[in-house]
């Protein structure tokens, strides 16, 4: 049946996952192979429009698009979908809400003459209970959490057979769960599928020297370079570098970690560079739960979490020999370049150094972002222009208060 589905980004999920998430949709956000938003547009058969709906300050680079059908259904966009899910979904109809067990709505189906894209006023719709366990990305810690089992999703909702294209006798493979797209370019180097699945897709090179360990995804285009030692339970998106040592960590994509240092349960933003010998700790020496800073909150939040590393919102750089505390929050468009260990909080567009803590200027940022693009070979659009400046103007307005 030919429909809409709509992935609505509510106020709360938004804020919680912040900066992660300031400057693009929550179903723009990896966990395991995949994007949610590719995750959910592989799940449904037939003729489906699928469309984001995010917060109005996102219009003008992610728009309400135009609804074709006369059956909306709508979904948090913060839910990953599985089987089960998608089973209540087809037969959900109009007027009708699919509610977890907490009472918090999942999905709802209504006519298209009456959708709104806003925060969703379903009081007086039939409630039908969704009793099963599933996946809802609410916090940072979510990410991490679910993200090898999603991986191992990811390949079978992808349709990828356990095959691989031809490697060098140079490498060594440990179990059968190694899968290479077309074109991976890889000599002299380790993978050790026996914990879990290792996914590399199209053009992605592991240099000589390099150990993996699954459960592991790179993404299309990525560099892992010479001796980098890659743990479980890590996504790396596409035209990524990686290098030294990574462990339990996404990166979303187009970001480089190039050189010696360790990154371990951590979450990277995109067209962010981590400076070479860069560290990250991801325990206390107390062994006592962490907490991380929470924009919907405004204060730390209490995350029952014990290993916890740094979240980096994209655009944002670090210099050399820079350390992490454990349980850092970094916002978007930062500079640092301190010899002292990082703040646990650095708010949006701040440049940080041992000397100064100021706002990153306009015009500074936006050079920066044009020079990086030039040397990268990428088109810097005047539509991301002045949608990021859109993005600092209301950050920058928020440090101030």
């Amino acid at each position: 049946m030919e429909m809409d589905v709509v992935l609505f980004d509510s106020y709360e999920s938004r804020m919680h996952l912040m900066p992660l998430v300031t400057n693009k949709p929550i179903a723009m956000l990896r966990v395991g192979a995949l994007c949610i938003k590719e995750k959910w547009a592989l799940s449904f058969a037939g003729d489906v429009h699928l469309s984001l709906s995010t917060h109005p300050s996102l219009q003008a680079k992610y728009p309400n698009a135009s609804l074709k059908t006369d059956s909306v259904l709508c979904v948090d966009a913060a839910i990953c979908p599985d089987k089960k899910i998608m089973e209540a979904l087809e037969g959900l109809r109009n007027g009708e809400c699919l509610r977890d067990g907490d009472g918090q709505w999942m999905a709802f189906r209504v006519e298209g003459q009456h959708f709104k894209f806003e925060e969703p006023q379903i009081m007086d719709y039939t409630e039908i209970h969704y009793g099963d366990e599933y996946i809802r990305i609410r916090y940072f810690e979510d990410l991490l959490r679910y993200n090898s089992g999603q991986l191992i999703s990811d390949i079978a909702l992808l349709g990828i057979k356990k095959h691989t294209s031809p490697l060098s006798s140079s490498n060594i493979i440990l179990g059968d769960n190694l899968i290479l797209s077309n074109d991976v370019y890889a000599e002299a180097s380790t993978f050790n599928t026996l914990a879990g699945p290792i996914y590399i897709s199209d053009g992605a090179v592991i240099e000589e020297g390099s150990h993996l360990r699954g459960p592991l995804y790179i993404g299309e285009n990525s560099v892992v370079k010479m001796g980098s030692m890659v743990y479980g339970n890590v996504s790396i998106g596409p035209n990524c570098t990686v290098g030294g040592e990574i462990k339990n960590s996404i990166i979303l994509a187009n970001s480089n970690k190039g050189h010696e240092g360790y990154l371990g349960s951590s979450l990277i933003g995109e067209y962010c560079n981590i400076g070479a010998g860069t560290n990250v700790s991801n325990l206390q020496n107390t062994y006592s739960e962490l907490k991380l800073y929470d924009y919907r909150l405004n204060e730390y939040r209490q995350t029952q979490e014990y290993k916890f590393g740094v979240v980096m919102g994209d655009y944002t750089m670090c210099g050399v020999n820079t350390s992490f505390t454990t349980g850092s929050v970094i916002g978007i468009g930062v500079q640092l370049a301190k010899t002292h260990i990082i703040d646990k909080w650095v708010p949006d567009f701040t440049w940080q150094t041992d000397r100064k803590n100021e706002t990153y200027r306009w015009d500074g940022f936006v050079k920066m972002l044009r020079n990086k693009f030039i040397k990268e070979q990428k088109s810097f659009k005047k539509i991301d222009q002045d949608f990021l400046q859109e993005i600092y103007n209301n950050c920058t307005l928020k440090n101030k208060k």
